[in-house]
């Protein structure tokens, strides 16, 4: 066999997997990720529930919150930073128009959540893709009138390469109870400091003096729906960097927060997460300091247990 025919029999093969893919990415309703489960298969089966409390928030809160065995009058509905305020409103919205309203609200994030303004690589993904109501893309739109009419090819081959993981099929794991751990088994390193963290820190300090549209319209949002349905709204800051609390608390952002009267609990006002507990990726808390930060949001924020 000549070296044209080795050629086309490549290239039709490379032709044949993507309709293949692209066939699959149309047809069979699977679950990307974690946000694609919370919305096409958690709430969408929600009818007629109560809850007291329901619990939104990012990526951070779900790492820790969803992996426990919770009180039943409590509902998790934390996904991720990708989604911004504007996603965690519309999956308020969302729960509500099917189930009864709760008497409680937290919502648990980090600083960086309430600069999400949509602009990121996973806006396609975690976003666009998902919050199609039309309701929803209405309002949205208003603030940014052409997000959903940004298609790339980078974002094409992003969504359909998840396609291929179809085998892998999202499912949530088995929620566990709590465990109880110490401070004392907390390893901590002075002056920890790694790329990640210091380029958050620096963002943070960035984002001091500015207050972006997208978190703006839907704290406000959230704020009205809860005031309008007698629903108390409590905003826990999650753990982070001690400098960049000490940017978050000089900010614009958490001037506006007090000044609209947001009950805050800010974690780290209570206890100061060493830098060396957190990930690699500067965010995100690791091993048992997960753990620990179950027990202090039982202790003092929440009795989720």
């Amino acid at each position: 066999m000549n070296n044209k025919s080795w050629l086309k029999i490549f290239f039709t093969l490379i032709l044949i997997q993507v309709l293949a893919i692209e066939i699959f990415y149309r047809t069979y309703d699977y679950n990307r990720h974690y946000v694609d489960y919370l919305i096409k298969t958690k709430l969408a089966n929600l009818k007629d529930k109560e809850f007291e409390t329901v619990i939104i928030g990012d990526s951070l809160a779900k790492n820790s919150i969803s992996k426990l065995e919770l009180h039943p009058n409590i509902l998790d509905l934390s996904s991720n930073n990708a989604i911004s305020i504007a996603g965690n409103y519309f999956i308020l919205k969302r729960y509500l128009v099917n189930n009864k309203k709760p008497k409680n609200i937290y919502l648990f994030c980090v600083p960086n959540h309430l600069h999400q303004n949509l602009d990121t690589i996973f806006t396609y993904s975690y976003f666009t893709t998902i919050f199609t109501k039309k309701e929803e893309m209405e309002s949205i739109k208003k603030i940014k009138p052409h997000i959903y009419d940004n298609y790339s090819f980078s974002k094409y081959t992003e969504s359909r390469l998840k396609a291929l993981k179809f085998f892998t099929h999202y499912k949530p794991k088995k929620r566990k109870k709590a465990v109880l751990v110490k401070e004392s088994e907390l390893i901590k390193k002075e002056n920890f400091m790694n790329s990640q963290i210091r380029a958050n820190i620096d963002l943070l300090k960035k984002d001091q003096n500015i207050i972006h549209d997208v978190p703006k319209v839907y704290i406000d949002k959230i704020l009205s729906l809860c005031k309008d349905n007698d629903i108390n709204f409590k905003l826990i800051i999650e753990p982070i960097p001690e400098e960049s609390n000490k940017s978050f608390i000089q900010s614009k952002l958490y001037q506006y927060l007090k000044n609209k009267n947001v009950s805050i609990y800010n974690v780290n006002e209570h206890y100061k997460f060493n830098n060396y507990f957190f990930k690699g990726d500067g965010r995100h808390i690791k091993g048992k300091v997960n753990q620990f930060y179950q027990n202090f949001i039982d202790e003092h924020i929440l009795d989720i247990y």
